[in-house]
């Protein structure tokens, strides 16, 4: 069922395409979660690795009819278990698996640029990557997309009225 909010359908088309790829374990929406540590076990309510999608940084310029021309941030959050050792004398299958997360990555990648989740948007477009930095060693990648979108949802509703012509000849 799709919902009226175009955040709201941005976010379960993203989640829903971000699906096909078998390597991710968890995909929600941000609440911080990759913050928040269950306190049993001091670890975040996540399954690595995971993708927490949001919505950000909307701007707006007015159209005709009520309508408006929008476009945003999609940001993703990429969450990996605690990192390995990549350093010169490790071994190069242990090295490969510390930098899965590279793999992964690039798997969203080419799940998300250039894909357009649906009539009303414009194609996914990647702006940046980075890593933040962690006291925790929980590696976390942002990557942030851009999109645009048309939203009509208070575009007022024209009724077509029929003309009744004035056929007397005579002016008003």
């Amino acid at each position: 069922m799709a919902m009226t909010s175009l955040f709201g359908n941005l976010f379960l088309a993203i989640q829903e395409r971000l699906q096909t790829i078998p390597r991710l374990s968890f995909i929600d929406h941000e609440y911080g979660q990759l913050e928040y540590y269950d306190r049993e076990n001091g670890k975040p309510p996540v399954t690595f690795p995971c993708v927490l999608i949001d919505i950000d940084q909307a701007t707006f310029t007015d159209n005709s009819d009520n309508g408006q021309l929008g476009n945003c941030i999609v940001i993703l959050r990429l969450g990996f278990p605690p990192y390995s050792a990549t350093s010169q004398n490790t071994p190069q299958a242990y090295k490969e698996k510390a930098l899965e997360f590279y793999e992964i990555e690039t798997d969203i990648h080419n799940a998300l640029q250039g894909w357009c989740p649906g009539d009303e948007y414009n194609v996914l477009d990647r702006k940046s990557a980075m890593t933040e930095r962690r006291e925790d060693f929980i590696r976390v990648r942002q990557i942030r997309y851009s999109t645009g979108f048309d939203d009509y949802t208070t575009s007022k509703t024209w009724t077509k009225v029929a003309a009744t012509p004035n056929i007397t000849g005579e002016y008003l």
